[in-house]
């Protein structure tokens, strides 16, 4: 993008934000006057003893309902979902989208059942010790405590069966609910289409989290002028919008890199394999591995160091000028499969050039996996270049 198209497109959004600025400034000067002019800040005694008897006699109670509505919403879903996934044959797409938007909505149902307990435990407690003070008040805590473990427990048991569901649809993910790098593993055993679906659903999220915690810091300050709840309410949500902030700022920055390694088990007899390991180099230079691939078998490539017309291995892997344009030649027009080159395995030199590239392949159809693949190039003196064959076998 033109700095002149950068400035056009400033000057257009800006008077709406402008306006926007105006507009809430407006509203906390209003409501700020309103509340010294006519004392609405009584209202904040009416508040907390309304919260009071919230916390006391009604959030238990409410709590106890959960606990009986979530395992009774969710678990029929769950039901049919399992049903479905019995006559699924694994290649229909309407029954899998089925099964998905199943689990996605208990999933969805048990993971906010459980928030509004957080929120309704909390309110319980609300009032601090003097809960204690009568025997009424202290078996309706209790009650509380109570279905505040049994909707956690709930909520653990139904998640793990979705998952359990979903897994049973995708054998290659093997991670454990109850495993403390779950959504780590869950993520790298995904393939790419499931990652970039990921990525959307997560930038919604950041994006979601950000407009609430904005909102949710104004309300609040009005709130601390008015009623007089003190600053802790705003301090909670500015670090949730802070978090926010610096974990996608922090996952977003830095290059990410793709490197073939040769990796060798230490155990007596190992044989030397071949690895993709992406990493990235985030803040202040720190470097993390985000992903290593599973075990390329290229050692069956037979080389012969110095032999006239035999293959020899590349000195380096990275593609050269001469095998990327004979590559992008061999594979104009090319359909059916999308290949990407990754490395330089091996030059031959035969009545032209042979090469020998590892690249990512993948078919050309919605929801196909990448896989790697050897592609053999050839090129004649005349510089003519076609792909000469493709070999999957050598990649496990």
């Amino acid at each position: 993008m033109k700095n002149d198209e950068i400035r056009a497109a400033n000057r257009k959004a800006l008077p709406k934000f402008l306006l926007l600025t105006l507009v809430g400034a407006m509203i906390g000067g209003v409501t700020g006057y309103c509340a010294a002019r006519y004392g609405l800040d009584q209202l904040s005694g009416v508040l907390a003893d309304a919260g009071a008897f919230f916390g006391t006699r009604i959030a238990p109670w409410l709590m106890v309902a959960l606990a009986v509505v979530t395992p009774a919403v969710c678990i029929p879903m769950y039901r049919h979902a399992k049903a479905l996934l019995a006559s699924w044959d694994g290649e229909d797409e309407e029954t899998s989208n089925a099964i998905d938007g199943k689990l996605s909505a208990v999933l969805w149902a048990s993971s906010a059942s459980l928030v509004l307990a957080f929120f309704l435990i909390a309110a319980t407690y609300s009032v601090g010790f003097a809960s204690f003070d009568s025997w009424e008040s202290t078996v309706l805590i209790f009650i509380g405590i109570a279905a505040f473990l049994a909707i956690l427990v709930e909520s653990i048991l139904i998640q793990q069966k979705c998952v359990d569901a979903a897994k049973q649809m995708s054998p290659e993910k093997k991670a454990s609910i109850y495993d403390s790098q779950f959504q780590k593993k869950m993520v790298n055993d995904c393939d790419e289409a499931e990652k970039i679906m990921i990525g959307k659903c997560a930038f919604k999220a950041y994006s979601a989290v950000n407009r609430v915690c904005a909102i949710a810091a104004i309300v609040l300050a009005i709130c601390a002028l008015v009623f007089g709840i003190g600053f802790l309410p705003s301090l909670a949500v500015c670090i949730i919008w802070m978090v926010n902030l610096s974990v996608y700022c922090k996952a977003g920055s830095g290059i990410q890199y793709r490197i073939l390694c040769k990796a060798t088990v230490v155990v007596p007899g190992a044989q030397e394999e071949y690895v993709v390991v992406t990493l990235q180099r985030g803040w202040l230079g720190k470097a993390e591995i985000l992903d290593i691939g599973d075990p390329l078998c290229l050692t069956n490539l037979d080389y012969e160091e110095g032999a006239v017309g035999t293959w020899q291995e590349a000195e380096s892997p990275a593609m050269t000028e001469e095998a990327t344009a004979a590559f992008n030649e061999a594979t104009e027009g090319f359909v059916g499969v999308d290949y990407v080159p990754v490395a330089l395995l091996s030059t031959q030199t035969v009545a032209g050039t042979n090469y020998r590239i590892l690249c990512e392949a993948t078919t050309v159809y919605p929801g196909a996996e990448m896989h790697y693949a050897v592609v053999n190039v050839y090129e004649s003196l005349e510089g003519n270049a076609n792909i000469i064959s493709v070999t999957d076998e050598y990649v496990s």
